[in-house]
């Protein structure tokens, strides 16, 4: 067992006897401590927790005391053994705390002994600090400098300065006013440069001139201002310009600007479509912003209900007294002009009931004035009376335009050729697909710019295996082939190969919209005719058709023609589509049959694909590009 040092035993015996004597009491381990009192206590080294002899506590602290035999301090080097208690003031305990009375503003030298509010505590003594060194009663100046205490105590220099102690003026000062006032008009925000001259609400005076400064000032949180456009605003909280300058919030009425963010200004609200919501009961935006209620429904509690009006229908929600889709009952829809009310469906305002349907009859043409009265081609109904439109004429019971209508032109007789334009009232030659002005040879209208059949001049035709160009004729672009099965009588099914080819030894040939026409007779067989492509190398493939045509347009060894037009297809330099095989035939399949080919006017003979100018091909305006059209028959 380790022993207490003789010296640090007797410290603790002093201290503990010293005490006792204080409160009258004999030496005894049970007293208490004394209320409010710090026990100073002595030890040896290496003393451990306990008794002045290391031994354990016997007694508990009193309220507001300190133990001193029971877990006190021991021999010099111990530790407090108070149970759970704070370290020990080293300084001095006042009723403020533990505090260092040397220099505590508020304990100078003893506790409660307050310096002046300018005053410091400095040595235990109450005085005036560094930079305001001289005392005038319980104020700290510098005399130096104090405009109210210059040179001394109470000696006002105003309106002058305090310089070094004397009142004057800088010799960069201006005087102004009649108590020759000085100012510094370098820096003076209400004297900047000139007396009288007051500077903004955020400006600074900077070499005597007024200059918006709004960084310089602050807002209460200690962010500077932002000049925006010539104003300092405060973007944290400036709804106009919410977290930068021209950034308003969308709605100033319902929202705030806060922390430089725009936020609903009504509490529990919520920001949708830039407005302020309650979502628990607003119908449009219930439950989060991107639900809507139908008008048959109301929000409650942030969840689309039927209202009281309304029926429920499935999933939905109807007046079934006004909805035409429901009128009068789930699923029960009005037609076309009625309209739901009280539960039955009637025509819309200014409709009449004719039959099942409601109609305007005072526009409409079948049904003009009476549900069973029908204006006649040409005619409207105006105000329930069948009549030609204006600047129409009536022309055996119907209405035409005279000034445009190639079969009325001029008057209600005279009609113009298929190639022939109506034009203020006289059948004339307008332009053509291309834009050029026609050329008038016979009844009839060409394009004598491109067309091959009047190339240059009326009936000027270029040769089968040219173009017309600038009313020149020019090598067409393409040539088209053909190959054919062997002739014989008695064919079920007509069958031809053709391909087109690039003729062009510098640019590629777009077919977009090409048509190729194959003229045939169709001999015996039915005069329905059904064409098929059977194999085509071409992409897309092109489609297809053939026809008979009316007797007056009969041509020369062709009755029928059958019709390839072409896709998106394009052809390099040199480029053919290679060989697209088609077959023709009877629609009915029993009708029979084509007699000899050599007969028809697009043969050629031969298995091999060859250059045929008797197939004719046509542009995407229709102008004829390849090929010899066969002549018209005779009457």
């Amino acid at each position: 067992m380790r022993h207490v040092p003789l010296i640090g035993a007797l410290g603790t015996a002093f201290v503990f006897l010293a005490m006792a004597g204080e409160y009258g009491c004999s030496t005894s381990t049970n007293l208490p401590a004394p209320p409010n009192s710090t026990v100073i206590q002595v030890g040896g080294s290496g003393g451990v927790p306990g008794s002045a002899t290391g031994g354990a506590p016997t007694t508990s602290p009193s309220s507001g005391g300190t133990t001193t035999a029971a877990g006190g301090t021991t021999a010099a080097g111990g530790t407090v053994a108070a149970t759970g208690g704070a370290a020990p003031c080293t300084q001095t305990m006042c009723p403020s705390g533990c505090v260092d009375t040397t220099s505590d503003h508020d304990n100078c030298a003893v506790c409660d002994r307050a310096c002046a509010p300018q005053q410091i505590c400095s040595a235990s003594t109450c005085t005036c600090p560094a930079e305001s060194p001289n005392a005038c009663g319980i104020r700290c100046v510098d005399f130096q400098t104090a405009t109210k205490d210059c040179g001394g105590c109470g000696n006002d220099c105003s309106p002058k300065r305090c310089l070094a102690g004397a009142c004057g003026c800088k010799d960069t000062d201006i005087l102004c006013g009649s108590d020759g006032a000085c100012f510094d008009p370098m820096t003076d925000l209400n004297n900047c440069g000139t007396c009288g001259t007051k500077c903004g609400q955020y400006d600074l005076c900077v070499q005597g001139q007024c200059i918006l400064s709004c960084s310089s000032y602050k807002n209460s949180a200690g962010v500077p201002l932002t000049d925006c456009g010539g104003t300092c605003i405060d973007t944290t909280s400036n709804s106009s310009n919410c977290g930068g300058c021209g950034a308003a919030c969308p709605n100033l009425s319902m929202f705030a600007c806060v922390n430089s963010t725009c936020v609903c200004g009504v509490p529990g609200a919520t920001h949708c479509d830039d407005i302020c919501v309650d979502t628990t009961k607003d119908n449009r935006y219930c439950g989060s912003c991107d639900v809507a209620c139908t008008a048959q429904h109301s929000c409650v509690d942030s969840v689309c209900i039927c209202s009281s009006t309304a029926t429920a229908c499935g999933t939905g929600c109807y007046d079934i007294t006004s909805d035409s889709a429901h009128c009068g009952g789930c699923d029960t829809a009005c037609g076309t002009g009625f309209h739901c009310v009280a539960s039955a469906c009637v025509c819309n305002t200014g409709l009449s009931l004719c039959g099942s349907q409601c109609l305007n009859t005072q526009t409409d043409p079948a049904h003009c004035g009476t549900c069973t009265t029908v204006c006649g081609a040409g005619q409207s109904c105006t105000a329930g009376k069948c009549q030609c439109d204006p600047d129409m004429s009536l022309c055996s019971g119907s209405c035409y335009d005279e000034q445009t209508d190639s079969a009325h032109c001029g008057d209600c007789t005279t009609t113009c050729s298929a190639s022939q334009s109506c034009i203020a009232g006289m059948c004339q030659c307008g332009n053509g697909a291309l834009g050029n002005a026609l050329t008038a040879c016979g009844p009839d209208c060409f394009d004598a710019q491109n067309d091959a059949l009047h190339c240059g001049g009326c009936n000027t035709k270029c040769a089968g295996n040219q173009m017309c160009q600038g009313g020149k004729c020019i090598t067409s672009v393409i040539r088209v082939q053909s190959s054919v099965q062997a002739d014989s009588t008695h064919i079920s099914r007509l069958r031809a190969t053709i391909s087109v080819c690039n003729a062009s030894t510098t640019a590629s040939v777009t077919l977009t919209g090409y048509t190729l026409k194959y003229w045939y007779t169709e001999d015996g067989a039915s005069t329905a005719q059904t064409a098929t492509i059977t194999y085509s190398p071409a992409s897309p493939s092109p489609t297809i058709s053939a026809i008979l045509l009316d007797p007056p347009a009969f041509r020369v060894e062709a009755t029928s023609v059958m019709t390839l037009k072409f896709g998106a297809t394009t052809l390099a330099v040199g480029a053919c589509t290679g060989g697209i095989q088609t077959e023709i035939y009877p629609a009915d399949n029993t009708a029979c049959c084509y007699d000899l080919q050599a007969g028809d006017y697009s043969y050629l003979a031969g298995t091999a694909l060859a250059d045929n100018q008797h197939i004719t091909a046509y542009n995407a305006q229709g102008l004829l590009i390849w090929g010899l059209e066969p002549a018209p028959a005779p009457p």
